[in-house]
């Protein structure tokens, strides 16, 4: 079984048991309808941003235990000039009950008040283990009985993308692979059984990331902006799975995972859903 699923990857193989994840990344504060201008320049059709994902997410929990989680960069961007204020972008993630959110880019692009005001108001725990401060780096949870642990990594890069006022309130962990080490250390003492990264570190650094550190299952990626991945790339050698979704909520990816009889994964489903109003209608 190891070799078959060496030789022909993870994809495709169904089992009894299964991890259903609900993801978002890079919501970047748009979480106010809008339009799909890629289908159509001329008649877009309409989106519905947070409202129709909050239809998809309960249609998907009447028949499942989901595991909803959003890969960072929940704030806006600091050009953009819509600066949600903490409370709102709160009250999103407790609204939908969103079980983890990393601490990405936007989120430090405001400022510390910004960032602990954010963190106080929410009731769901943002994460990230190589920024320094007082936030968790990384939590267990359990879904179908099966222990899941989920930890964050904030690009050690995100000073370039922060105004030059606020960088001097930013301190990372050098070496974002030793602190995933540690994350994925805890957790596995502390029994979970699958292990998921938040990152917005890009793909090059996630991917060498996954292949550095052993026991990491999946890593949902953020930033690489209007960058996506239709389908999940496993890497070659320790078979992670690398999943990133379409920006400003768009679109939410749907991740299943089946295990074995020892709950590691033996096969998995994927599908980004882009959240038309038409297909999701916002509840009256």
């Amino acid at each position: 079984m190891l070799l078959l699923l060496i030789l022909t990857g993870l994809w495709g193989v169904k089992t009894d048991k299964e991890i259903r994840i609900i993801y978002t990344n890079d919501i970047n504060g748009a979480l106010e309808s809008s339009k799909a201008y890629w289908v159509s320049k001329e008649m877009p059709p309409d989106l519905g941003n947070a409202k129709s994902l909050e239809v998809f997410v309960n249609f998907e929990r009447k028949s499942n235990d989901i595991l909803l989680i959003n890969s960072g960069n929940l704030a806006s961007l600091p050009t953009s000039g819509d600066k949600k204020p903490p409370e709102e972008l709160a009250r999103f993630l407790s609204d939908l009950h969103y079980d983890a959110s990393l601490i990405g880019t936007n989120e430090l692009s405001f400022g510390k008040e910004f960032l602990k005001e954010l963190l106080a108001k929410s009731s769901t725990p943002f994460l990230s283990a190589n920024l320094k401060g007082s936030q968790k780096g990384f939590i267990i949870t359990s879904k179908n009985t099966i222990k899941i642990g989920i930890f964050g990594i904030t690009s050690p890069y995100a000073h370039l993308f922060v105004p030059g006022r606020y960088r001097k309130e930013m301190e990372f962990d050098a070496d974002i692979v030793e602190a995933a080490k540690r994350s994925v250390k805890e957790l596995q003492s502390g029994g979970a059984e699958i292990i998921i990264g938040l990152s917005d570190a890009g793909f090059t650094r996630d991917s060498t990331l996954a292949e550095s550190v052993d026991g990491i299952d999946c890593i949902i990626g953020a930033s690489n902006r209007g960058w996506t991945l239709r389908e999940p790339y496993e890497t070659p050698t320790k078979h992670t799975l690398f999943c990133k979704g379409y920006t400003n909520l768009s679109s939410a990816g749907r991740l299943v995972l089946y295990l074995d009889e020892n709950n590691s994964i033996a096969g998995y489903d994927h599908k980004l859903i882009t959240l038309y109003v038409e297909e999701y209608p916002p509840y009256k």
